[in-house]
């Protein structure tokens, strides 16, 4: 079998290259809270819908957030490829709910499964795109409505962030 060598793109918000993706899901949540994400995410959305352009002061906010996300789908790609290779920890007992994020009880249970899904739906360059036409559109003041589907692959995104999260939390096991 072919071995996947994907770059992560990390080095320019990373100021490092990361081969390792958990070592990348790592440097995600050192840069940045998922709570951080998750409201950018959810504004950018928003904004596409808008005739105003998202972070009008300092776009480079924007356009590091889609570089770290980026790096993110990349890293969860390179691990949803070699999936079996991989066992998460399991939660700690009396985990509550609100900890699901947006993640059902199997795939808080076991966050690959969020991984295999969406690469499953939708391909990496697919995801890619998706982002960059919702970082487009967000900043984009004479844009015309999204013409094709962006809330499955925001859906997604939301998926890939609360995975990563409960793998940054929960680390994998070792033999």
């Amino acid at each position: 079998m072919k071995k996947i060598k994907l770059s992560m793109n990390a080095s320019p918000w990373a100021g490092r290259e990361i081969r390792c993706p958990f070592s990348l899901i790592d440097a995600v949540f050192d840069f940045g809270q998922p709570e951080y994400y998750k409201d950018t995410l959810n504004e950018l959305v928003t904004f596409m819908f808008k005739p105003k352009i998202y972070h009008k002061k300092s776009p480079d906010h924007t356009f590091i957030f889609f570089a770290v996300l980026h790096s993110l789908l990349r890293a969860a790609y390179v691990i949803h490829c070699k999936s079996g290779q991989y066992k998460i920890k399991a939660p700690k007992k009396g985990s509550i709910k609100l900890c699901y994020g947006s993640l059902n009880r199997k795939e808080f249970q076991n966050p690959l499964i969020v991984f295999k899904n969406v690469y499953a739906c939708k391909s990496l360059e697919g995801l890619n795109l998706a982002l960059f036409e919702m970082v487009s559109y967000a900043l984009n003041p004479f844009s015309d409505y999204p013409t094709w589907d962006l809330i499955t692959p925001y859906i997604h995104l939301c998926k890939i962030l609360d995975a990563s999260w409960q793998i940054h939390q929960r680390r994998i096991e070792t033999n």
